[in-house]
């Protein structure tokens, strides 16, 4: 009997901590930025769900990344903006990992080209200067810049991209305001610049991705959003990471060209709706 009792205890123990004894091994794709953050995140969930290791598989494109997740073959976890395909195809959670920052672009352009951009004050003046923008052939930008009647240029490479704009295929390579300045500083971008006078701003939230039947990892993917967020690490976060970059941009002083986007899901534009952590020039878009 006393050995039945400890057998039992030891079952509901194992049950109320079901992953206090196991590493989770959670793959990444080598492409994915933000380590940093989903570090945090996770680490918020330790004392509930169990340790976690990160690995880091070879693919690199979004493309294969969501094919990967999808088919549950080499990928586990996710982060890029969210739009309707992803959605049907994954399963997102639903928080702006960077505040939606990721639809303010900037313009990467030719060191000689900012006459070209001197003159646009709207997305209507835009369209009839003729300027084209460079995109990945899998990104969400690409279609709602086609949906504003914007010329695109589409490669599958993004180190392509930076060629096809040294040559001239299109005019600009627009950039999310989170990144732009480290490109040009990381990879000595000399003969390229960033322009000067404009901001194009539309709502587009980069999510978490897990594939559709790993309800556990999203579940433990909400639960250390919620910690970071409430007690203010991802705030944190964010403006040491963040804020220097937007201030050497001088967003206030841009000429901004607002475009909308058609392919955010109803799901996504309730979950957004009262988001208590959303970049301020999206509430109009609530």
């Amino acid at each position: 009997m006393a050995t039945y009792r400890v057998l039992v205890l030891i079952t509901l123990i194992s049950l109320s901590i079901p992953k206090a004894f196991g590493l989770e091994i959670i793959r990444l794709s080598i492409g994915a930025s933000n380590h940093e953050l989903f570090s945090i995140v996770l680490d918020a969930t330790v004392d509930k769900y169990g340790p976690y290791r990160f690995e880091i598989n070879d693919v690199s494109s979004q493309g294969r990344a969501m094919e990967e997740l999808a088919n549950n073959r080499s990928i586990d976890l996710i982060w890029f903006a969210t739009s309707s395909e992803r959605e049907q195809k994954l399963l997102p959670i639903r928080i702006p990992i960077d505040m939606g920052l990721l639809g303010y672009r900037v313009c990467l352009i030719n060191k000689n080209d900012q006459y070209k951009f001197t003159e646009i004050s709207d997305k209507n003046s835009w369209e009839r200067s003729g300027l084209s923008i460079g995109q990945g052939q899998h990104w969400p930008d690409t279609q709602i810049l086609l949906a504003n009647n914007i010329n695109v240029f589409t490669s599958h490479s993004y180190h392509l991209l930076f060629d096809m704009l040294r040559a001239k295929r299109f005019d600009c390579f627009a950039r999310s305001v989170r990144e732009i300045n480290r490109e040009v500083k990381e990879q000595k971008l000399e003969d390229l610049s960033i322009e000067r006078d404009l901001l194009f701003v539309y709502p587009m939230p980069s999510f978490a991705f897990v594939s559709r039947d790993n309800l556990a990892l999203a579940e433990r993917i909400r639960y250390g959003f919620k910690v970071i967020i409430d007690n203010g690490h991802f705030q944190n976060y964010f403006l040491r990471h963040q804020q220097e970059r937007l201030q050497e941009l001088n967003l206030n002083s841009r000429r901004v060209i607002r475009l909308n986007n058609p392919d955010l899901t109803q799901e996504t534009k309730r979950a957004l709706k009262n988001f208590p952590l959303w970049f301020p020039s999206f509430s109009e878009y609530h």
